[in-house]
């Protein structure tokens, strides 16, 4: 049993890992990670996974020094113990930002797995005031919460969703190979790798060297109570950067030599994790919640607490792996904080009575979908529910056509979609575009106005933009990003259905499409067709080329390139010339990428003339 667990949460952890540093796309949070990291240790006795592996959107670039993790401390006496250890030492505010390395090279490098990271050097040049000395430096891309906030703000005007957090932020726009996309990142330096140089006298070298630097607070054996008091009391809500915590760092020459290291971390410093704030409440029932693509997702329903301002009265779990790990059983309590500050999980558990037996009898994983009662297919942690015609199903579906990032379909509530399927006017998705008035009028609430209102809306819906039409389909893991970046390589639904017709092989050079988005839409492009068949989305603005009074050339672009694809296409355009979408004997030029396809093998075999990107300006120039 034991050793079941230990190979569940060591996969669960792996998993969690992928997310967090190659998607940076975390499920849980930090508080929820280190549990389960934790729990694992107590099992396993082991300390050797750092975690994270370098995605392959990137070169990569292997670290001079290895990048190791820190020891974690959070309770007052291992602190004071570890002031003292540590004495005469530095206090660093933990910045919860993206780890990059300035390397003397030129070269801005992600942390990765620690001994392997990503060159990210495109982007992160955005950043400003970037210092390079004679030996790498450890920095922290961070974003103030102001600026955070603001590039919300922003977004929301626009009718974009907003970011998550300021670490997400920092790590998609720097992982994006779009440098237009580096907004508001600044970064704070606080190490030379490889030197034996007191940290004080580090930062001293790195301000001297013009260097945005961490804040730093000294102390002395002498002045440990002033130490432990500064850090007790620090005013996290009031700093202008998310931090998780405070680093305690020697502050000695040779301290890497002096105090050692261990596979995961080195001695010569720790981290001290802020508290969290919680409550304990019973643990009610667990509720299943089906999704659109049928995922099954626990709820914790709780007796209401109150947290940080808040009543809160229940808590998603994620998945079955999630809720095994912390112990989740009938009968328990659950400790509940607030992740981030915001979203409400769980952090530990115990039983409610002590009499109580100590064995942990799980809730049963289940077999059916609590809908529409079919067989549940496991992969992985998660649990789905594949059939069909699944109630559940069709009403996120149908919730998620409406939504603003789709279709936008104003007065289509949940509500509505509820009264519309228990009538019997849906079956399916995309059912809804054949509603009638009359149909709408019949609804429990809905007058004549409402309902000419509800079916003028979904009229006006009929011929969207291309992204749009592409995102509202649902097909599984292409969201909205993915769904515009194909828009902007195919422009017509027409061109990207006849990439699909000959295997995706232009899809799988965009950007960020990967095997498991290109096996979903080869999975699932019947739901591209079954959607053309109620609604036509319109072709995309092709830009129309100036006159110059010289030849028009014409041009294909393939490949990944430095800039994203529209750059080349102004360029090429504004100079007088034209772009076409696929290679043809009266093709003039391809220019071509990385990970040049199927055009440039059909270029090579008409003749046409194959061009780097360095090589374009000469030719638009004559």
């Amino acid at each position: 049993m034991i050793k079941q667990e230990v190979q569940s949460l060591a996969q669960l952890i792996k998993d969690h890992d992928d997310l967090y540093f190659n998607k940076d796309a975390p499920m849980i949070s930090d508080a929820e990670y280190d549990e389960l990291k934790a729990r694992y240790l107590e099992l396993s006795g082991e300390d050797n996974n750092i975690p994270g592996e370098p995605s392959r959107l990137f070169e990569s670039y292997t670290h001079l020094f290895p990048i190791k993790s820190l020891a974690k401390i959070n309770t007052e006496a291992a602190l004071r113990k570890e002031l003292i250890r540590l004495a005469p030492g530095v206090i660093q505010p933990k910045e919860d930002g993206m780890t990059i390395v300035f390397y003397p090279d030129g070269s801005i490098v992600t942390r990765g797995d620690g001994e392997t990271g990503e060159n990210i050097t495109a982007t992160a040049s955005q950043i400003n005031n970037i210092r390079f000395i004679d030996a790498p430096v450890r920095a922290e891309a961070v974003m103030n919460k102001s600026v955070f906030n603001s590039l919300n703000t922003e977004r929301v005007k626009y009718g974009l969703e907003p970011f998550k957090n300021p670490r997400n932020t920092i790590a998609g726009m720097l992982r994006s190979k779009d440098v237009t996309k580096v907004k508001g990142i600044s970064y704070k330096a606080y190490n030379i790798m490889g030197s034996t140089e007191p940290e004080t006298a580090q930062l001293t070298r790195l301000k001297n060297a013009g260097m945005d630097t961490i804040d730093t607070y000294s102390y002395t054996i002498e002045t440990i109570e002033d130490a432990l008091s500064y850090i007790l009391n620090f005013d996290r809500t009031n700093y202008p950067r998310e931090i998780d915590g405070l680093v305690i760092k020697a502050d000695t020459a040779n301290a890497l030599s002096i105090y050692g290291e261990t596979g995961h971390h080195p001695k010569s410093m720790v981290a001290y994790k802020f508290p969290v704030q919680g409550v304990w409440t019973n643990l009610k029932e667990i509720i299943w919640q089906v999704g659109r693509t049928g995922k099954l997702t626990p709820v914790a329903i709780i007796e209401p607490a109150e947290l940080l301002g808040t009543t809160i009265s229940r808590v998603t779990l994620h998945n079955f792996g999630i809720m095994q790990a912390l112990q989740i059983a009938p009968n328990c309590e659950v400790y509940l904080v607030k992740a981030n500050d915001i979203i409400p999980a769980i952090l530990k558990t115990k039983m409610v009575n002590p009499e109580q037996s100590e064995d942990y009898l799980p809730f049963a994983e289940p077999n059916h979908c609590p809908i529409c009662g079919s067989l549940t297919e496991k992969v992985n942690d998660q649990l789905f529910c594949n059939e069909p015609n699944c109630a559940a199903k069709l009403l996120r579906n149908l919730c998620h056509i409406a939504k603003r990032d789709a279709l936008d379909i104003e007065s289509m509530s949940e509500e509505t979609a509820k009264k519309l399927i228990a009538a019997g006017f849906i079956e399916k998705p995309f059912d809804l575009f054949d509603l009638t008035q009359d149909q709408i009028l019949t609804l429990p609430g809905f007058a004549a106005k409402s309902a000419k209102r509800l079916y003028d809306n979904i009229q006006s819906v009929m011929a969207p933009d291309l992204n749009r039409f592409i995102y509202a389909a649902g097909i599984p893991n292409i969201g909205r990003t993915a769904s515009k970046d194909i828009a902007n390589r195919f422009k017509t639904l027409d061109a990207f259905m006849a990439d699909i017709s000959q295997g995706l092989p232009e899809t799988s050079q965009i950007e960020g499409i990967g095997p498991i988005l290109i096996e979903s839409i080869k999975k699932n492009y019947g739901l591209l067709i079954e959607l053309k068949q109620k609604i036509n989305p319109k072709e995309m603005d092709i830009m129309q080329p100036t006159s110059n009074g010289e030849k028009v050339l014409t041009f294909v672009i393939t490949g990944t390139l430095s800039c994203p694809r529209e750059h080349f296409e102004r360029v090429i355009i504004q100079a007088g010339h034209k772009i076409a979408g696929s290679v043809t004997k009266n093709t003039d030029y391809l220019l071509a990428g990385d990970k040049a396809g199927s055009k440039k093998a059909k270029a090579e075999s008409l003749g046409i003339k194959i061009l780097h990107e360095s090589q374009l300006s000469t030719i638009l120039q004559g």
